[in-house]
């Protein structure tokens, strides 16, 4: 099928929270128990992003 989204995993939380917030950027968090958090969000061509960074307290 289709292509749903694209998936990019970083390794510093804040970084890219603090890049995404300037660039004015609404990106909806997650964190899935046990495992990464992440981010969600739209591209300006619609293009459905995901950023997975490890949850330290799970790593």
């Amino acid at each position: 099928g289709p292509v749903d989204h694209v998936a990019f995993g970083a390794a510093d939380w804040n970084a890219v929270v603090e890049r995404l917030e300037r660039a004015g950027v609404h990106a909806v968090r997650n964190a899935v128990p046990g495992g990464p958090r992440q981010l969600f969000f739209e591209d300006p061509n619609g293009v459905r992003v995901e950023i997975n960074v490890p949850n330290p307290q799970t790593s």
